[in-house]
C-alpha cells in the first residue's frame, strides 16, 4: 500500500479512536487503554512488521496526562530528534522535517490534542498558521503574527513562551522543537505542518 495513503488512513483512525474509544470504555467500565495503544491498534493490524511504539511515547503521554506542559514540550523535542536519528547532532534539518514520519507525528499531535482539550498540538498551530495565509515562504510579517497569536511574542519581541503557561493560549505548545532544534527557528514550522497534513 502507498505510504501516503497508509498515513492518511492511520491519521483518520487515530482521530476516530481518540474520540470514540474513551466513551466506549467509560460505558463498559473497562480498564484504561493508553491513547498510543489505541492509535497504533489499526496500524499494527494493517502492517504486522510495525513495532509497538508504546514505550517510545509513554513518557510523553504520562507528562501530558499530568499537565506537565514544559516537561512534555521538552520530551516532544527529544522524541523528534530520536525519531529523526539526530540525538547526537541535537538539531533537525529541513530535510529531517520534510521526511519526518507522518505516523509518529500524528501520534505526538493526538497526545497533545487529547490531553489539552485541543488547546495545544501541531494541528492547533497549523489551523492558526493557515488562517494567517501561511505557506512555505510566508515572510516575516506572517511569522510575527503567528508568534503573537500563539504566545511566542510579546511587545514585538520573541519570548520564551513558558511564561504564558498559565494563560489559555491556543497553539502555545509544542514550542521547543522549533525554537531549539532548528537553526532558523519557527521559520520552518511549515514543513512539519505539511507532514501533519500528508
Amino acid at each position: 500500500m502507498d505510504p501516503t495513503i497508509l498515513a492518511a488512513i492511520i491519521g483518520a483512525v487515530a482521530t476516530l479512536a481518540a474520540a470514540v474509544l474513551p466513551l466506549l470504555n467509560q460505558k463498559r467500565g473497562t480498564g484504561k487503554i493508553s491513547l498510543v495503544q489505541r492509535c497504533l491498534g489499526a496500524l499494527k493490524a494493517k502492517n504486522k512488521s510495525y513495532k509497538s511504539a508504546d514505550s517510545t511515547f509513554s513518557r510523553l503521554e504520562r507528562l501530558l496526562a499530568s499537565k506537565q506542559w514544559q516537561e512534555a514540550d521538552q520530551e516532544t523535542a527529544f522524541l523528534m530528534l530520536k525519531i529523526s536519528g539526530r540525538t547526537e547532532e541535537q538539531v533537525l534539518t529541513i530535510d529531517d522535517l520534510k521526511n519526518f514520519s507522518c505516523e509518529k507525528l500524528q501520534i505526538i499531535d493526538q497526545l497533545w490534542l487529547t490531553h489539552s482539550n485541543d488547546q495545544f498540538g501541531f494541528s492547533a498551530q497549523d489551523r492558526i498558521w493557515r488562517s494567517l495565509g501561511g505557506g512555505i515562504n510566508p515572510g516575516y510579517e506572517v511569522w510575527s503574527e503567528f508568534g503573537d497569536r500563539v504566545g511566542w511574542r510579546k511587545d514585538e519581541n520573541w519570548i520564551n513562551p513558558y511564561v504564558n503557561l498559565g494563560k489559555s493560549i491556543t497553539g502555545l505548545l509544542p514550542w521547543a522543537w522549533g525554537n531549539h532544534l532548528i537553526g532558523v527557528a519557527v521559520g520552518q514550522s511549515w514543513w512539519i505542518f505539511s507532514r501533519l497534513r500528508s
